[in-house]
């Protein structure tokens, strides 16, 4: 059994790479396609998780006693008994990338550990009692374009270096 790395989160598939990797396959050995592919997606899906940390909404702030020390009057604690600190939510956005089966292309996620489940579960889509605030969906969305940028950059810069270690 599989333990699951996220809890949920936006994902999109990243296609018509399949030039690239017969590229990558014609230079014999000298590089292995599906992980160069996964190298660039993860490069390449930086930006949206740097924008998501940056959206995610942080929890109350800290009341501060007297002599200046900051402290949580209401301490919540995750369901392995880790207690959430403001920010626990956005230090805990993941990314996680598979290629598909035909290796004609990967998909790639972008989400939170399971620990910060809520912050995609009621944060995100909201409860019957509480608005929906998104955070995610817009930052992947916004980084979608540079995203496609940077891994086409990636990607040329990782068969340019393999065409030149295989000369």
């Amino acid at each position: 059994m599989t333990r699951k790395k996220w809890a949920d989160g936006k994902g999109g598939n990243i296609v018509g790479f399949g030039d690239v990797m017969r590229q990558m396959e014609q230079l014999e050995g000298a590089v292995n396609p599906k992980k160069e592919l996964l190298a660039a997606l993860r490069k390449a899906i930086k930006p949206a998780k740097t924008a998501a940390q940056m959206n995610a909404p942080q929890a109350r702030p800290f009341y501060e006693r007297p002599d200046g020390t900051k402290y949580d009057p209401y301490p919540t604690r995750t369901y392995k008994g880790n207690l959430k600190w403001q920010g626990y939510g956005s230090r805990n956005v993941t990314t996680a990338t598979k290629t598909w089966k035909n290796g004609n292309g990967a998909h790639v996620r972008l989400g939170v550990k399971p620990e910060a489940f809520y912050m995609v579960k009621f944060v995100e889509l909201g409860t019957a009692k509480m608005p929906r605030n998104p955070w995610l969906e817009p930052a992947f969305k916004a980084a979608s374009g540079a995203m496609r940028g940077a891994m086409m950059k990636e990607m040329k810069r990782r068969l340019d270096a393999a065409a030149r270690k295989n000369k």
